[in-house]
């Protein structure tokens, strides 16, 4: 009969998250880096967002130090009146696109 053993490591199973925002008048960034503490690896998570005028404009990146790769990439786009927002966003690793629209609808009808 086999036996299953675990082995426990002494290190503590903690997640450590460090955010960094950084705000000015039209711009804004922020970044994530989670570390896990049993294992040097870290996730970087940086995302930046500007708009002016009814556009608006962001893009989110990950990265993936242990695997040394790009983890995701979204990247979107708006605009938006009193009378209508419209926004595309290319998310998923650029293999998802949404689109959307919304009008404003009033009650006043001209007969």
């Amino acid at each position: 009969m086999l036996a299953h053993q675990r082995y426990r490591s002494n290190w503590p199973s903690t997640l450590i998250k460090v955010t960094i925002a950084y705000y000015v008048e039209l711009v804004a960034t922020s970044s994530i880096i989670l570390r896990a503490s049993c294992v040097v690896t870290l996730q970087i998570d940086v995302s930046a967002a500007t708009g002016s005028n009814g556009f608006i404009l962001g893009a989110e990146c990950g990265y993936d130090t242990a695997k040394s790769v790009i983890s995701k990439y979204t990247a979107a786009v708006g605009y938006s009146t009193t009378d209508f927002v419209a926004s595309a966003i290319l998310a998923d690793k650029a293999s998802t696109l949404k689109v959307t629209r919304f009008c404003v609808m009033r009650k006043e009808v001209n007969a």
